[in-house]
């Protein structure tokens, strides 16, 4: 009964002790510790200028700003100089085509706000389990993103006549064809050292795969 009291009367304190502050909290205020909105971060980090103005001229600057949580891994302005020195028609952001843009910005959007932990934390099936040998380490290396590719179209023609078996050819020499929907999003490959010991992977397999090195972080 005495223990009851107690903590009747702790509740009625914090209660007293909320009311009597009430005019100084506001709820809706944003905390302190909570970073700005993601296209605004982006925006203002020195070396990723190319992909901020890559995301306002596809309109995903207001996207990631207002609608949804989303992880964006920004490539630099450094990447962005290797890209156009591989694209030699493209000089500046404004050359490269608007459908082609966009899908180079959806690529590197991850929908759901992910943390460096949470995206080592993931095997093939979803989140580690310890107590589970056949799902306790982190084989996830690659995530959906917002790009979803429309559905193929493909020209095709029966082999000596025959309609179970066709090759694919060009649609104009042709009026048969066949489509091919796309029912996932791509997905973009992140790498991490965990990932690689588990396969015991070497570094130098990422640089012969990917033409450039592995930097941890």
């Amino acid at each position: 009964m005495i223990k009851g009291k107690y903590i009747l009367g702790l509740l009625l304190l914090v209660l007293i002790a909320s009311s009597c502050n009430k005019n100084d909290f506001d709820p809706y205020a944003r905390p302190d510790w909570l970073e700005g909105k993601v296209y605004s971060q982006i925006a203002n980090t020195d070396d990723l200028k190319t992909f901020a103005q890559c995301l306002e001229l596809s309109g995903y600057d207001k996207v990631i700003d207002i609608s949804g949580s989303y992880t964006v891994f920004a490539p630099t302005d450094e990447a962005f100089d290797l890209y156009f020195s591989n694209h030699s028609s493209y000089k500046k952001v404004e050359d490269i085509p608007a459908e082609e843009l966009a899908d180079l910005v959806k690529y590197h959007i991850v929908q759901n706000p992910w943390s460096r932990d949470q995206l080592r934390s993931l095997d093939v099936n979803g989140w580690i389990d310890l107590e589970d040998e056949y799902n306790n380490k982190p084989r996830g290396y690659k995530r959906e993103t917002l790009l979803l590719k429309e559905n193929s179209k493909f020209g095709v023609k029966a082999i000596d006549g025959d309609i179970d078996e066709l090759i694919i050819v060009d649609t104009t020499k042709t009026t048969w064809h066949r489509m091919v929907a796309s029912d996932s999003r791509k997905f973009a490959p992140i790498f991490y050292q965990e990932y690689f010991n588990i396969y015991n992977l070497q570094l130098t397999d990422y640089t012969y795969y990917f033409d450039r090195s592995f930097e941890t972080q």
